[in-house]
């Protein structure tokens, strides 16, 4: 089997990689199947090529028709200038004169990006993993070179480690996942997974969201959203509000205490809209059929259960267990669309630290709206452009779906408007402590 052929490992379950790729979670594959792997597609490695020299570099960035024909003409044009002069002097120069300085000009730039090329690529190189933890015939390799890696290893990553090779996330022993992504995005900020990851670990579900759905979400948030917040406005109240302590931490208890609960609300939505699909949602127009809590938490049993049938659904799939995997495209659609739902109103209470929506409305930014809108252009674009909802493993929602996404979205605007009056009311009392303090000090004068 040719495991190079086009295949979608990041929109496709855990089952169907490890299918596909002719693996074991548990034991990798065998050191013998390796070798012929390794003799088949070659080592895991950028390959080494023969730096390009200088006057080559420059002589291709004339290996173009247009430049040949532009050539060509400035040469023609210099010749008559030469020997058809008509009085004009310098000036019957100043045409092939521009025109080889637009080459040259061009001629440079090119060397320049070509050579930024080659230098990112060398950099790349020096920042391969040369060593991988690999399992293999059931045993863990710790000193494995990386480029002994092929298609179908399990491999194993730790805090710290770089990734050896192009990988399918199959399985996290963590509740959160931090990726350094500098070398492909330029930024320096590790990118935080969603805490949505920490429910379905802990009860034991499906998997609601695919790693290309996380990078989707991290794409539509950190994006145009998160750059329109740098528009906001003063904030209005200001003056009201105490100074702020010699001591105190950017982070203070009460911002972190706020962090938390819209972080705990947003994964409890996530993950609570996919198992209202699969437990609870007994109006649904598709008809699916419902399963209870139980049966959801442990799905991996499936196998086992004797009594187990999907009714009318039971001619969509190969076998009923299929339904917890192959089955979830719309209860992962719908964990995907409130989590990006979310983001976008969080991103409306990120308006003002303290005041409410009513004190600074979202046309305060119209950078904001406008980032907004688009976001949601695009994320309707993956939902209803049948190719993109493939690559991202979506289904397009129904209207009454969107109500079910809005239903589940929009308490994270009434739980930030309580804390922030609860933050209003704080440093209302702050402020009363410290002019109280002050009191005193103003009588001595």
């Amino acid at each position: 089997m040719n495991f190079l052929k086009f295949f979608p490992a990041q929109s496709r379950s855990v089952e169907e990689c490890i299918a596909h790729y002719e693996t074991n979670l548990d034991s990798g594959i065998s050191e013998m199947e390796a070798n012929r792997r390794l003799d088949l597609y070659g080592p895991n490695e950028l390959a080494k090529e023969k730096p390009t020299p200088m006057w080559k570099l420059v002589l291709e960035q004339f290996d173009d028709y247009l430049i040949k024909i532009l050539l060509f003409s400035a040469a023609f044009s210099f010749t008559l200038a030469i020997f058809q002069n008509n009085g004009e002097g310098i000036t019957a120069f100043v045409e092939p004169f521009v025109i080889i300085l637009i080459l040259v000009i061009n001629a440079i730039i090119g060397v320049w990006q070509e050579n930024n090329a080659a230098n990112a690529l060398k950099a790349l190189k020096e920042m391969q993993s040369e060593n991988a933890r690999c399992l293999r015939d059931g045993k863990l390799n710790h000193d494995l070179p990386a480029s002994h890696l092929v298609p179908g290893d399990i491999i194993q990553i730790q805090v710290g480690d770089k990734v050896p090779a192009d990988c399918r996330l199959l399985k996290l022993k963590t509740t959160t996942l931090r990726v350094e992504e500098s070398a492909l995005t330029g930024e320096s900020k590790t990118i935080m997974k969603v805490a949505s990851i920490f429910f379905t670990a802990m009860l034991g579900i499906p998997e609601g969201l695919s790693p290309v759905q996380l990078l989707w979400v991290n794409l539509v948030t950190d994006g145009p959203p998160a750059t329109a917040l740098g528009f906001n406005p003063p904030e209005p109240d200001i003056m009201q509000k105490p100074p702020r302590d010699k001591d105190e931490g950017l982070i203070t208890p009460w911002v972190f205490f706020r962090y938390m609960v819209i972080g705990l609300y947003v994964g409890f939505a996530t993950v609570g809209i996919f198992v209202y699909w699969y437990v609870l949602d007994a109006a649904a127009t598709d008809g699916h059929p419902l399963v209870t809590l139980t049966q959801l938490m442990n799905h991996s049993k499936c196998p086992a259960w004797t009594d187990f049938s999907l009714g009318a659904w039971a001619d969509r799939f190969a076998a009923p267990c299929d339904y917890f995997e192959k089955g979830k495209v719309t209860a992962s659609t719908l964990s995907l669309t409130v989590l990006v739902a979310i983001e976008m109103l969080n991103s409306l209470n990120a308006l003002s630290e303290d005041c409410s929506l009513l004190v600074v409305p979202p046309h305060k930014n119209m950078y904001l709206v406008g980032a907004i809108a688009a976001s949601f252009l695009a994320h309707f674009m993956i939902l209803y452009i049948p190719p993109l909802a493939t690559v991202f493993s979506v289904a397009p929602l129904t209207w009454r779906e969107w109500k079910l996404v809005l239903m589940f979205s929009f308490p994270v605007i009434v739980i930030d408007e309580v804390l922030k009056l609860v933050g209003r009311l704080m440093n209302k009392k702050k402020l009363r402590e410290k002019e109280a303090e002050a009191l005193p000090l103003l009588s001595i004068h």
